[in-house]
């Protein structure tokens, strides 16, 4: 998928990053790592959602206490221009739809 992107073609980038998806379901860790390693160079050559790679990889990472990944992934947030929450409590009551969109506790809170 990277190569494909590099070499200007993002339609068949996000062929294989669907077949990655598919194919690495059943293998969460090798799945979320995958995302996080894409999302890079996605974002600069300008295909695929890499901002909600990063996110969903952040969130697996974050509740799986593996933190230097979970760190990479905010850091490559925040290199993107996307917004990064701090994890504070009630997290775990946002819906993870919501929370890879970045929805925070306390907009959370207010939109219920």
């Amino acid at each position: 998928a990277v190569l494909l992107g590099r070499k200007g073609d993002p339609a068949g980038a996000a062929r294989l990053m669907a077949s990655f998806t598919q194919r690495s379901a059943p293998f969460p860790v090798a799945h979320h790592l995958g995302l996080r390693l894409v999302a890079d160079a996605a974002r600069a050559d300008g295909w695929g959602d890499p901002v909600a790679w990063l996110r969903t990889a952040e969130e697996f990472f974050y509740g799986a206490g593996v933190q230097p990944v979970s760190a990479a992934c905010r850091a490559a947030l925040r290199q993107a221009g996307a917004s990064v929450g701090q994890h504070r409590g009630g997290w775990d009551r946002i819906p993870s739809p919501l929370r890879t969109s970045g929805v925070t506790p306390r907009e959370y809170e207010v939109f219920v």
